[in-house]
């Protein structure tokens, strides 16, 4: 009998022992999994086309007034080109610079794969560093990157919707305190009686499953009739290279604020009486060193 105890008794120890040791290796693995997932750094690539409503009686539907003060956060950018970083502005006035670059979407192409920076310094001495668009956050991408080519030619063909802005980027997606703000400006919008401004940023929520895409936006209409109260137009942000040619102050401002938390591979539209948006936001994996 007491042989048939300890028998059981062994049988149960080594159970104990096999959960424990189960258990144990186990916490380890999803210790340094969830280690893992949270420190890793996910890339996304993030596409707007912003367009006006050119129904007059949708934009009167609502009463516009200059109740608060039009900014652009302290930390925004402006999204780089290819000639921005290629061609800097300064070796334009050296006497050893070769003169601006040209470069063709062919020439691009050739610049995919990633690249080291080189020691290669032109003119001024300014270091010269050939991009990588797989792997340069904030770049301005070429247009055979867009997945909004039909979208864009539909808003073309409209008669009641007129596109103003098509953006495409890529970037590390940040928590909302690191987000970083890009700049909305009027450098390809055709129309000569609306102008567009403000900034958009994207950031993770804080359960790290939805990316926030947080836009403050506005639509000057310059042909609007003259009223007693004007908006004032804030000058773009000096660190974003660019200069504000558009009058100081502004007959009717449309104001577009919003907060938007969508899913990789989503597409949202944001409504606006006056103007909207159409965002989608999809993941990108970075090539190997």
């Amino acid at each position: 009998m007491e042989t048939n105890n300890l028998r059981l008794l062994t049988n149960l120890q080594k159970k104990t022992l096999n959960l424990t040791l189960f258990i144990f290796f186990g916490a380890l693995i999803l210790q340094h999994s969830n280690g893992f997932a949270q420190g890793e750094t996910r890339w996304f690539q993030i596409e707007i086309s912003i367009f006006s409503n050119q129904l007059t009686a949708d934009r009167d539907s609502e009463f516009w007034a200059p109740d608060k003060q039009l900014t652009y956060p302290e930390s925004v950018i402006a999204l780089k080109t290819v000639s921005d970083i290629l061609t800097p502005s300064d070796w334009a006035t050296s006497v050893e610079s070769p003169g601006p670059l040209d470069f063709t979407e062919t020439d691009i192409n050739s610049f995919e794969r990633p690249l080291a920076e080189n020691n290669l310094n032109i003119g001024s001495g300014t270091p010269f560093r050939l991009i990588s668009i797989e792997k340069d956050a904030f770049l301005s991408l070429p247009p055979r990157f867009s997945d909004f080519e039909q979208t864009n030619q539909a808003l073309h063909r409209s008669t009641e919707y007129r596109l103003l802005k098509h953006l495409v980027w890529r970037q590390p997606m940040p928590e909302k305190k690191n987000a970083i703000p890009i700049l909305i400006d009027n450098s390809d919008n055709i129309s000569q009686s609306e102008e567009i401004g403000g900034s958009v940023m994207v950031y993770f929520n804080r359960n790290k499953d939805r990316i926030v895409v947080d836009s403050n936006l506005w639509l000057l209409n310059l042909d609007a009739p003259r009223k007693d109260d004007t908006w004032e137009i804030p000058p773009f942000p000096k660190q974003t290279g660019d200069a504000n040619n558009i009058q100081r102050n502004a007959n009717l401002v449309y104001e577009l604020t919003d907060q938007r938390e969508v899913r990789s591979g989503e597409f949202h539209y944001i409504d606006h009486p006056a103007f909207g948006y159409v965002v989608s936001i999809t993941r990108h994996a970075q090539p190997e060193e």
